[in-house]
């Protein structure tokens, strides 16, 4: 068997959804299914260029200004951890409150996944498994 490299597009398929069903801690399902990217995205991968580009930029002022560049808070951090899963995530179903069905938006699910981080670490663990874009 020969690998075809016309026919293998890593960064398309990353694009292409995989959806799962969301996981409590102790391994059962929710019924809440959620539809990712994969993380060769060039959504994904243009969210990551322009994180790093930001950096690059705070760093070359701090440079001019000669100073440290500026440590970011755990806070910080965390944001931008949360904003990494967020951009994977193509659209939800089966959430909700009481019995009104939540839509996906940024908003939602920014407050979703900073009370249940174990949420997100699902969401970036079934990105990055390439073998659900192949």
């Amino acid at each position: 068997m020969a690998f075809d490299i016309k026919k293998i597009n890593t960064a398309s398929k990353s694009e292409e959804r995989y959806e799962f069903e969301l996981k409590l801690p102790d391994g059962n399902g929710t019924g809440a299914f959620i539809t990712v990217r994969g993380d060769y995205s060039p959504v994904v991968r243009s969210h990551l260029k322009k994180k790093i580009n930001e950096y690059q930029v705070k760093a070359k002022v701090a440079e001019r200004k000669k100073q440290a560049i500026e440590e970011p808070t755990l806070d910080e951090i965390e944001d931008e951890i949360r904003e990494k899963a967020i951009v994977r995530i193509v659209t939800w179903r089966g959430f909700t409150e009481g019995k009104t069905e939540v839509p996906f938006s940024v908003e939602a699910a920014n407050e979703l996944l900073k009370n249940n981080p174990w949420i997100q670490e699902q969401i970036m663990e079934e990105s990055s498994n390439l073998s659900n874009f192949l």
